[in-house]
């Protein structure tokens, strides 16, 4: 069932160069396609969408069929696209190749347009565009031809068609809109009236370029091109003229289209008849006042002009942009992930614990599964696949850091983002404390605000969403609510992942915050640890209102959609192989009456976390050591006992930096970086670099820390680390044991 958030889109299918299966002296392949939605569930069952018209004797169909689908911004939508060849007379039909895509992916391409590659010969493309909500109308269109040039040779005539396509650009990604049929041996034909949906021609828009092309048609399927005109819907409309009695003489041809072919004269077309027909009438809104307009969508609802006076709806009445608008003009969204490193998490060392690595390259702690689903999804409206990754809560050289890069640069995709991860523990982290969001909000803004910025300059637009996975409340609320108010003009979303068992209930002021724009959605994770699905669409469920609310809130309207060239077969973002999914997927059954059934497969389940097709990752790297490059002991193993008590209360200490006592902004400098083992530690946030100085990190300067004593309890020794609990938080941090302490003997552990 479609979820509150979903929209209505559409796919249209077209093939390159797709394997001949018609067999010896048969002809070429009339293919068709057919269209298998995936269970996401093993309680679900895979549904076959719809079937496309056959095209006689092509392997390059255009198909003009187009298949409605649901799609929701955070569930996977995976489909299979099965292309068979016609066969008369025959209890089945033959099978040319199939391959699976996912909608989600689709839009996040550039022109929404996705490529595979099959196996056995061939490419298949799949293209999504928006359904509107509102239909604006049918256009009913008349043409004729008028003294076409003959293509055929010099003892017969061609046989025309003509195809509308919603777009100028001639190649196999201009969305094909209608294909007449051929009239035998006739260089002035006739050709049938035809009724065309104005969503699927024009987007409404009836200004709006499309191309008109003629071809003789061939047995073989190899057409030829006899020229084409550009147009729109309303000069088709100021093009209608007299088109006769049946005499050439009689025809009007004051108003002709000039078809051309390479630029030269090639006939004319004349418009016998065009007009907007079905127009829907609006009822307007109540008053001025009214936030939304609303439009009906059933046909119960509407009534409907049957003259050929043009309705137009007036610019009041335009439906408001949607997600899918701003995809298709190329929004791209980019991914930030910020990581809790306090100490509540537990030794990462110890299994059980939230951080724990699991040592089979291959089960997942609840952080790498809250990344892995996320990201996965994310990843896909991200053309070049760099994510940020940052920590916070953690300490290098005795300073708490809110807000440092897991690594050097960005993560490349799902994998890059784990293995930052993963490495952390190796640099010399130590688990600290308290918990807070706010240093990492404004990076996170100020970031998102650079890349529309950037964008902008070039024509395009920006969007950016914050993944923050914590393992317990922010320390100061207060503090959080006003930075989350004043990032609130910013393109950014945040969403905010709560890991483990703590008492979130004070997290609850996130989903009642007031301010400009409503940018934070906070989930917690077990509720949803039975499904990645179920954590997915209830953490990403907002962003697509979000993301609309903020262009709106500027007056920043959707790009026009991206056009795509016949570079697409040496484009990786669009293109890929199918593999081993145009074979397995689904098995379709045909029934005597054209009816078609799934036999098997069809499953593509989105409940387990896994780790989504990345390969098993090295755990030695990211397995904790104690940070003393210098020491030669191995490592001994963790120690957790009770919690101390410690006396008397303190205060954590804050990374001192020239701004500490001023609300830290990002300038744009590079953030702290987790150093590898044996490196020093990362400069304080803020700190700028020393120009001329050597690659190392200059430790920060730091004002006298204040400090409370920890007493080994029984078994502990130097080099071993202790869980304790500040005496004045409350929360756990992870300490190492110093070098020279006696069993029994005390030691000094910063706030």
């Amino acid at each position: 069932m479609p979820g509150k958030h979903s929209e209505k889109v559409v796919l249209s299918i077209s093939a390159d160069k797709l394997r001949n299966v018609a067999g010896a002296f048969k002809g070429t392949s009339d293919p068709y396609a057919i269209v298998t939605l995936f269970a996401a569930d093993k309680d679900q069952k895979p549904v076959v969408l719809g079937k496309t018209e056959a095209i006689k004797n092509t392997l390059n169909p255009q198909f003009n069929t187009v298949i409605e689908m649901d799609y929701e911004f955070g569930k996977l939508l995976h489909f299979q696209i099965a292309i068979y060849d016609e066969i008369r007379k025959a209890k089945t039909d033959k099978a040319m190749g199939s391959a699976v895509f996912e909608v989600g992916a689709i839009l996040g391409s550039k022109g929404n347009v996705r490529a595979k590659r099959l196996k056995k010969g061939g490419v298949i493309f799949a293209r999504i565009d928006k359904k509107r909500k509102v239909r604006s109308g049918d256009l009913t269109l008349h043409l004729l031809g008028y003294k076409l040039k003959n293509v055929e040779g010099m003892f017969s005539k061609s046989d025309p068609f003509f195809e509308i396509h919603a777009e100028t650009a001639e190649d196999i990604f201009a969305k094909l809109v209608y294909r007449s049929k051929h009239i035998q041996n006739n260089l002035n034909p006739r050709w049938d009236p035809v009724t065309i949906d104005l969503d699927r021609l024009c987007n409404g828009d009836k200004d709006k370029a499309m191309r008109i092309s003629v071809f003789d048609h061939e047995k073989s399927g190899k057409h030829v091109f006899m020229g084409s005109v550009t147009t729109s819907v309303n000069s088709l409309i100021a093009a209608k003229t007299h088109a006769g009695t049946g005499d050439l003489k009689s025809i009007d041809t004051s108003r002709a289209l000039q078809l051309k072919k390479k630029s030269k004269a090639s006939g004319q077309l004349v418009v016998a008849a065009a007009a907007v027909r079905n127009v829907p009438t609006p009822k307007p809104p109540k008053s001025n006042s009214d936030a939304e307009i609303n439009l009906p969508v059933s046909m119960a609802e509407v009534s409907l002009d049957d003259t050929e006076e043009e309705i137009n709806l007036g610019a009041e009445y335009a439906a408001a942009p949607t997600f899918v608008d701003y995809l298709s003009g190329g929004c791209e969204i980019n991914t930030c992930v910020a990581i809790d490193f306090t100490g509540s998490n537990g030794d990462p060392r110890k299994p059980g614990t939230l951080h724990y690595i699991h040592r089979d390259g291959v089960s997942l702690n609840c952080y790498e599964k809250a990344i892995t689903a996320l990201v996965s999804i994310l990843s896909e409206y991200d053309t070049d696949k760099l994510f940020p990754v940052y920590g916070f809560g953690a300490k290098y050289s005795g300073v708490v850091r809110h807000c440092f890069s897991l690594l050097q640069g960005e993560a490349q995709g799902l994998k890059g983002v784990l293995d930052s991860y993963r490495k952390v523990f190796s640099s010399g982290l130590i688990m600290s404390g308290p918990t807070v969001f706010k240093e990492v909000l404004q990076h996170a803004a100020k970031k998102a605000r650079n890349s529309q910025a950037s964008a902008k300059s070039l024509g395009k637009q920006a969007y950016t969403v914050l993944v923050l996975l914590t393992d317990g409340a922010v320390s100061d609320i207060e503090e959080t609510r006003q930075a989350l108010v004043s990032i609130s003009d910013a393109p950014l979303s945040v969403v905010i992942v709560g890991v483990g068992n703590a008492d979130f209930s004070a997290m609850q002021f996130l989903d009642d915050l007031k301010g400009p724009r409503d940018i934070c959605q906070f989930v917690k994770f077990n509720v949803h640890a039975h499904s990645k699905q179920s954590l997915t669409s209830a953490t990403l469920e907002e962003i697509p209102e979000q993301l609309v609310s903020y262009f709106q809130s500027k007056n920043i309207q959707p790009l026009q959609r991206l056009q795509r060239g016949g570079s697409i077969l040496q484009d990786s973002a669009v293109f890929e192989d199918a593999g081993d999914d145009e074979e397995i997927a689904v098995s379709l059954d045909f029934g005597e009456n054209g009816e078609v059934f799934v036999a098997s497969g069809g499953l593509y389940d989105q409940t387990a976390y896994t780790n989504n097709g990345a390969p098993p990752f090295a755990v030695a790297a990211a397995v904790p050591q104690p940070y003393n490059p210098a020491a030669v002991a191995p490592m001994q193993p963790p120690t957790f006992g009770a919690p101390l008590t410690i006396k008397p209360p303190g205060q954590y200490e804050n990374p001192v930096s020239p701004t500490a006592t001023a609300q830290p902004v990002y300038t744009g400098a590079p953030l702290p970086t987790a150093p590898a083992y044996g490196q020093s530690p990362p400069a304080a946030y803020g700190q700028a670099p020393v120009p001329g100085a050597p690659p190392a990190y200059a430790y920060p300067q730091q004002q006298q820390q204040q400090s409370f004593p920890v007493q080994l309890p029984p078994g502990v020794g130097p080099g071993m680390q202790l869980q304790v609990q500040n005496p004045t938080t409350g929360q756990f941090m992870v300490v190492s044991v110093p070098h020279g302490i006696p069993p029994g003997g005390t030691f000094h552990v910063p706030y």
